[in-house]
């Protein structure tokens, strides 16, 4: 049918693939002129621009008619090739659908579509590739054939920047999301983004780089290339011009003319401020979309001093108002606004006419933009302002490590996983034919116990599955007398007059007080070997609870691995961390599923165990992709009467299994060393600072790890278990009368060594476990039992030795305090010196005074190198720069001896005054200077201060005569220059670098804490906090990609980052090569000092030891 008196626009094509529109006849329109009779201005103004491309692809023929007078609609389109539809906004051809004017709102109006129109009379038209050339035999305006046409998903029309603006005026936030690949725009496109940016973020999150600087325009097309592969998206698509590609407003247009037609995107995104206003206004004036970019902008990020929040002060808020303004003028038709405070993001947004996306900016902005990897959880350290809404990486990790398991395994390809050859050929190769895979809905049948191996799970009694049960004492009897209520159940133990009463009498629980219990006896398969195990059972198992201690789950792991059925898994319900880590070495990692559990249960006689702790509760923590396996073992431990509970958030299960980890460290060691029963131990007088020092150290190494612990929620959950198991001899108190190997070292040993990896101090736990050791190996000998191994403490042990007691630990004398003699000159202390024994030898803590808990611990381990110790409290002036503080450094010389008379390690205390260290002083005296070490970091930040080290160690050593100095790995960089300075003047000094000591929150004990504000106190441990985040990057970081995740996480805090670097730990000279592999570097050690208000912090992390 045709259109009485109608006009018929089109759109026609230069020869650079932008379009104009005019009238069909390239003389007159229809109605005689070359505008429709009654064409409004805004109507008109469509004739006098140019589109681009992706107009020009989707845009063919338009009616702008107000009211289409029709013709009778049950033509055919084969003979009627200009049919319309009823409404005057879609025009169908002999080819599909075409997008036309709609006559109320003159807006272009894309729809599906099945190839181009062609009219033979006109060769200019736009062509483009066609699904279908049938021609449609239906006269409705939807597409009878689904395959011909891309369908609009949801029904949600293409994004333009017109209804982008009437969102924006209806008050509905933007979503504009980052997308990099085909797959990813398409998910973003059908969940309703408004807005997807091509963003040249994609050289951090997808190429691996440190930053975005070194995005080529190939890449970016390649990448948008990707995005709009698959076809009309309902989003906007914007392309990121990158770095170096629009220099100059006439760079920029060429460049994004070829985003747009080789891209094939919608928009442009441009960042800077006021000062791109001509180049935005260049890309406008030829016929772009244009998107702003203000407040931090990552291809600037070294100039802006890093990945830092933007808009602080009045100042820098006016400035960032003047950009908006001047690149709204310029015709940006959106302005993404990065990592301002809200109220920044607000102001501005309430201030301009166009709208906002913001990213870290609030929620103040028109809308909001993620990146998509960080919104989707790829990376585990997102910035601050990111809202994580899946766990996407650990699930991806956890896929691949399955897969690399079932491949070593040979567990993948199974039989329904390929294809097998037929019978007659395989008959006529000489090979012999595959079993063809059972249905997958088909049930296990019963295994006939002819000591043939396999799956025990008898499908017509389920009660009866077999369960097995490793470990035999105390956990392990409860738990294998519990479940044999209804299961068969099989127990692996080592303690022999236990099973052979098992196997004579069975397995009995008493239920109920410590009176009046109610006895109950059930038949358990009880073995001491493998073999004897499998003789009983025929067969293997789908549910394994690995219940025995720490030092025996290696041997268990290993029977577990024979006894494992192809789709069974061994829940671990161990005291201590890592003993998943030991069992995967023999099971499939995927396999192993970890859990906690309170129960109490006490061993009374062979064949007996007492059910204690009956408020216990059974958490079991899978990862995400074990749920379904966890949820039948949740069902069957509930089908026995235990409290259990499932937990695979990673944040809880963490706090989870540190929180049973306190539980353990305090009450395993201390009631073995005191011997006494759980409930007794916190009544014991003087225990409770050794409790408060294993809580502090263990919630300073959790939090190493990313884990936040609070010490009181601690002391009250290990009040609660000594109060509920309080008749019970710990399991590490009945290893010790037994002269069994303890678990101590999956316990405090597991608290100690993280702790050394990350530099931070564990005496309490550390001397735990050497006493225990100790202990154990005196009680193994005094039975007749082998030493235990390892006891002897290697000179590179995670466990040194240390002799003198931590600080709060019950002393045998605690009334004796020693006398201190306080030296305050150089006679003095060559007199002191010289009385010593020739052999005597002594260990020297240079200090400034001012001291706390981390200067005691370098006494500690200069007590533990040196007969004698030597503390030196003066505060040297060579050492602070014009402006420092050294007026105001904190001195308190009766506090520090009283704590030093208090901990009774130091000899004596050499607190000299500057003119007894320097003769000249005032005056200028001798100075030794260290080369390099100011031209990086802390050295570059404060001149002359490492000069004023390296000049004051000289006398003090020389003056004292050590045979060991002790420093803290706090002040690394010193640390490094006094090791220098020894050696290359062959001074012969010992020098040890001491962990760095922490508060419970993680921040570095330094002097100068005390000038923090409650509010700064708060926010200082971000520095530490960001170092831990950088040293744990996964995969193969490079020292660019650690020192940006510093700059980055820093920048999201209210501390003010000076810098972070990279330096050699024997050298301490600063790695250059940013693109080199973390894992590939020299011991090295990853420093940064930031402002927290007006006070300086430094701290560190060893990045590779």
């Amino acid at each position: 049918m045709f259109v009485r008196g109608g006009y018929v626009a089109m759109m026609r094509v230069t020869s650079r693939g932008r379009g104009y529109k005019g009238p069909r006849s390239r003389g007159t329109g229809a109605s005689g002129g070359a505008l429709q009779p009654n064409c409004s201005v805004r109507n008109a103004a469509s004739y006098l621009r140019l589109y681009p491309k992706n107009f020009t692809r989707y845009l063919a023929f338009g009616s702008t008619h107000p009211t289409a007078t029709l013709v009778a609609p049950t033509q055919s389109l084969a003979a009627n090739p200009f049919q319309l539809d009823y409404s005057p906004t879609r025009l169908l051809t002999s080819s599909g659908f075409c997008t036309v004017l709609d006559s109320s709102s003159d807006e272009s109006m894309p729809y599906s579509f099945a190839g181009a129109v062609q009219p033979a009379n006109d060769k200019s038209m736009v062509t483009t590739r066609t699904r279908s050339s049938t021609a449609s035999s239906s006269s409705s305006s939807s597409n009878s054939n689904p395959k011909r046409s891309v369908p609009n998903r949801g029904g949600k029309k293409k994004a333009t920047v017109l209804t982008l603006r009437r969102k924006y005026e209806n008050g509905t936030p933007i979503v504009m999301l980052t997308a990099y690949d085909a797959p990813s725009a398409r998910i973003a496109s059908d969940a309703g983004v408004d807005m997807i940016l091509v963003g040249d973020s994609v050289g951090m999150v997808v190429l691996g780089r440190s930053s975005t600087v070194g995005v080529t325009m190939e890449e970016m097309i390649h990448h948008c290339k990707a995005v709009t592969a698959t076809g009309p998206l309902k989003s906007l698509v914007v392309g990121d011009m990158p770095f170096g590609s629009f220099l100059t407003p006439q760079d920029a247009v060429i460049n994004a003319a070829r985003l747009m037609k080789e891209g094939n995107v919608d928009a442009i995104k441009v960042e800077g401020g006021e000062e791109m206003a001509p180049t935005i206004k260049a890309l406008a004036s030829a016929g772009m979309v244009v998107v702003g970019h203000i407040g931090l902008c990552p291809q600037a990020v070294a100039a802006a001093g890093g990945f830092r929040m933007q808009g602080k002060t009045k100042e820098a808020v006016e400035k960032l108002l003047n950009d908006a303004r001047a690149l709204e003028e310029a015709g940006a038709s959106f302005i993404v606004i990065e990592m301002v405070p809200r109220e920044v993001g607000q102001y501005i947004t309430e201030n301009l006419r166009t709208p906002t996306i913001g990213i870290g900016a609030g929620g103040g902005t028109s809308g909001q933009v993620l990146v998509w990897h960080d919104m989707l959880g790829v990376y585990p350290t997102p910035p601050k302002f990111v809202k994580q809404y899946a766990g996407v990486g650990d699930i991806m990790r956890k896929a691949v490590e399955c897969f690399v398991a079932d491949v070593e395994g040979k567990a993948y390809p199974g039989p329904e996983h390929s294809t097998p050859l037929a019978e007659n050929v395989a008959h006529s190769l000489g090979v012999a034919s595959s079993p063809r895979p059972a249905p997958a809905d088909a049930a296990p049948g019963n295994v006939a116990r002819t000591g043939k191996v396999g799956s025990l799970t008898p499908p017509d009694d389920p009660e009866l599955e077999p369960v097995l049960v490793l470990g035999g004492g105390s956990l392990g009897s409860l738990f294998a007398g519990r479940l044999a209520q209804h299961y068969s159940v099989y127990m692996l133990s080592g303690y022999e007059d236990h099973v052979m009463e098992i196997q004579r009498a069975g397995l009995t629980i008493l239920e109920g007080g410590h009176s009046g219990q109610e006895a109950v006896t059930r038949p358990v398969h009880a073995a001491t070997s493998v073999e004897d195990v499998l003789d009983q059972a025929g067969g293997k198992f789908r549910t394994i609870f690995m219940l025995t201690s720490g030092p025996n789950t290696a041997k268990r792991a290993r029977a577990a691995s024979v006894l494992l059925a192809d789709d069974g898994i061994v829940v671990t319900l161990q005291n201590g961390l890592d003993n998943e880590n030991v069992i995967a070495e023999s099971v499939s990692p995927e396999r192993v599923v970890v859990g906690v559990t309170n129960q109490g249960a006490l061993l009374t006689n062979p064949g007996e165990v007492h059910h204690t702790g009956r408020a216990g509760e059974t958490t079991l923590l899978p990862h995400r992709m074990q749920l379904d396996e966890t949820s039948r073992v949740k069902e069957l431990l509930v089908k026995c009467g235990f409290p259990v509970r499932v937990e695979s958030t990673p944040g809880t299960r963490d706090q989870l299994r540190w929180k049973k980890l306190a539980v353990n460290a305090v009450l395993n060691p201390l009631t073995a060393l005191l011997g006494v029963q759980n409930g007794k131990l916190l009544d014991s007088e003087g225990i409770e600072g050794v409790v408060d020092g294993v809580i502090n150290e263990l919630v300073q190494v959790a939090r190493g790890e990313g884990v936040v612990l609070r010490p009181e929620d601690l002391r009250k959950e290990i009040r609660r278990i000594a109060e509920v198991t309080a008749k019970n001899r710990s399991s590490m108190l009945r290893s010790l009368d037994t002269g069994r190997e303890l678990e101590i070292r999956q316990i405090n040993g597991a608290i100690a060594t993280r702790g050394v990896t990350m530099g931070i101090a564990t005496p309490v736990n550390n001397l735990l476990c050497n006493l225990l050791q100790a202990r154990c190996a005196a009680t193994q000998q005094a039975q007749g039992v082998r030493l235990l191994t390892g006891t002897t403490p290697q000179p590179d042990s995670p466990h040194p030795p240390l002799f003198a007691l931590p600080q709060g630990f019950p002393s045998s004398n605690p009334s004796a305090a020693p006398e201190l003699p306080v030296l305050q000159t150089v006679g003095e202390v060559r007199n002191w010196r010289s009385q010593l024994p020739a052999k005597a030898r002594v260990g020297f803590v240079p200090t400034m005074g001012s001291l706390h808990d981390g200067h005691l611990q370098l006494l500690e381990e200069a007590r533990a190198r040196a007969d004698h110790v030597v503390c030196s409290i003066f505060v040297n002036p060579k050492q602070f720069g014009p402006g420092e503080d050294y007026a105001r450094y904190p001195r308190s010389l009766e506090d520090d001896l009283s704590k030093l008379r208090d901990q009774g390690i130091a000899s004596c205390v050499f607190a000299p005054g500057p003119a007894d260290v320097f003769p000249a002083h005032p005056r200028p005296s001798t100075y030794v200077d260290v080369e390099g070490i100011e031209a990086h970091g802390e050295g570059l930040c404060r001149p002359g201060f490492f000069r004023g080290v390296a000049t004051v160690c000289i006398p003090l050593f020389n003056i004292v005569r050590p045979d060991t100095v002790v420093f803290g790995q706090k002040d690394a960089l010193q640390c490094i220059v006094i090791k220098k300075l020894v050696r290359d003047l062959h001074m012969g000094i010992r020098v040890v670098v001491a962990p760095t000591a922490r508060d419970h929150d993680g921040l570095a004990m330094s002097s100068r804490n005390v000038y923090l504000s409650s509010e700064e106190r708060a926010t200082a441990p971000a520095l530490y906090q960001a170092l831990c985040r950088a040293a744990r990057i996964p995969g193969s970081p490079s020292v660019a990609d650690v020192v940006a995740s510093v700059t980055t996480s820093v920048g999201d805090s209210p501390l003010d980052l000076e810098y972070a670097t990279v330096v050699d730990w024997e050298t301490g000279e600063e790695i250059t090569d940013l693109l080199r592999p973390v894992g590939q570097l020299p011991p090295s050690i990853l420093c940064a000092a930031a402002k927290c208000g007006n006070t300086r912090i430094l701290d560190n992390v060893l990045l590779h030891k």
